[in-house]
């Protein structure tokens, strides 16, 4: 058996399978959200953990599902974790999403759909939480300054103190 698939230039080899598996979420997510299926019923959450050995191709799967789900609309967030070393779970959600917001920053600058998209998401922020409750997410996720207005922030100053 081979223990890494052979990458040639830009051409990859191996792990089909894996890929299948993680192009197919996206897939039946967006069928989904096409159907508004999400309406009136409940979505589970997915999230993947791709394992193996060292040089085994698992960063360069992750990569070109990232990269090809990129050009299609898709903000793609991932981390890495290093042998031997001890992850704290609130630091690696707290990274991920802030890594998310801080795709939504740079969507405020772009095309007009990638603006409106990135405006959705800051609204909808806003309007599910108080001002306090920003700030205090702001102390996990500082980049939500960026994203939201000043102004949502001082809707209720006396929350700050």
């Amino acid at each position: 058996a081979v223990c890494s698939p052979p990458v040639f230039g830009r051409q990859y080899y191996g792990r089909r399978k894996e890929m299948a598996q993680l192009l197919e979420v996206s897939t039946r997510l967006e069928a989904i959200c096409e159907m508004k299926l999400f309406q009136t019923q409940s979505i589970r959450t997915e999230a993947f953990f791709v394992s193996g050995k060292g040089g085994s191709g698992k960063s360069h799967l992750v990569n070109k599902c990232g990269d090809f789900l990129s050009t299609q609309g898709w903000l793609v967030v991932g981390e890495k974790f290093e042998r031997g070393h001890q992850h704290n779970s609130q630091d690696i959600v707290c990274s991920l999403f802030e890594k998310i917001v801080k795709k939504l920053v740079k969507l405020k600058a772009g095309s007009q759909q990638d603006s409106e998209y990135s405006q959705r998401a800051a609204n909808a922020l806003s309007e599910s939480l108080d001002a306090a409750r920003l700030c205090s997410l702001v102390e996990y996720l500082p980049s939500i300054r960026d994203l939201i207005s000043d102004a949502e922030f001082d809707a209720n100053p006396s929350n700050f103190i």
